[in-house]
């Protein structure tokens, strides 16, 4: 869920950029945890993301 919530913030964020809603960035989400159960468990992402979107017909739109 971590994963897919950060996709959802991103996704819209680039799509708006675009302008477009027939975009998708690439990206690569890697979740990690720091601390204990018990006193502060602090589970984030890290993300890479291609400085672009992709059409659904297969072009690669660069960020501008």
């Amino acid at each position: 869920m971590l994963a897919r919530a950060a996709r959802d913030a991103i996704v819209p964020s680039v799509r708006a950029i675009f302008d477009r809603h027939d975009v998708t960035p690439g990206l690569v989400v890697s979740i990690q945890t720091f601390g204990s159960y018990a006193a502060n468990f602090h589970p984030h992402v890290h993300v890479l993301l291609t400085d672009g979107a992709f059409t659904e017909e297969g072009e690669f739109l660069q960020l501008p």
